[in-house]
């Protein structure tokens, strides 16, 4: 008997969920980690703020990159990876490029912008494409007009953390199942 009141204490510990705490992530292309390559991928290194100006995406104003000495007519790629922990909920993408872009999450194309005029995009909900772990933000960026030309993206994740007992729902439940486990003894007595 004794050890059946145990178990139910056991397995009690786990009911009782409290809330879920969020942890809130904001990717820029501020953010340390963005690559840029000019060969197709071949090769990448970090990427640079040879654009002018800054770059507004999802109301949040920073540099739009850009790597120095390419100009209009060629296609650069912009590489980002990230981790996050828990099960995503919500996730909002709004990028700013200048010309056309596509952009990618996790292999998943977000959009396919191809009309030749700078411009901002988002925003995108793309919690389904995101995964608790690693994540690749990829971007294939053209600019087709001379002189203006740049990339610049703003990514918000919400994540659910685990959802933590109410020490008072314990503490309850454990109280309940131990009075049940007294009131049998009795009766077996």
């Amino acid at each position: 008997m004794k050890s059946k009141i145990l178990g139910l204490l056991a397995v009690a510990a786990f009911a009782g969920a409290g809330p879920a705490y969020a942890t809130f992530y904001t990717f820029t292309t501020n953010s340390p980690g963005w690559l840029m390559s000019t060969d197709n991928g071949a090769s990448y290194v970090p990427a640079t703020n040879g654009a002018s100006g800054n770059y507004v995406p999802g109301g949040v104003s920073m540099p739009s990159l850009w790597p120095l000495g390419v100009f209009e007519n060629t296609t650069v790629l912009f590489k980002f990876g990230f981790t996050l922990d828990g099960p995503i909920t919500n996730a909002t993408l709004w990028t700013a490029q200048d010309d056309d872009a596509l952009v990618k999450l996790n292999d998943f194309t977000v959009f396919n912008d191809t009309n030749g005029l700078a411009g901002g995009s988002g925003p995108f909900d793309v919690a389904s494409y995101l995964s608790s772990g690693s994540n690749t933000l990829l971007a294939s960026v053209r600019s087709t007009i001379c002189c203006g030309r740049g990339f610049a993206a703003l990514l918000k994740v919400e994540t659910g953390g685990l959802s933590v007992p109410e020490p008072g729902t314990l503490a309850l439940l454990g109280l309940g199942l131990a009075g049940l486990g007294l009131s049998r003894g009795r009766k077996a007595n």
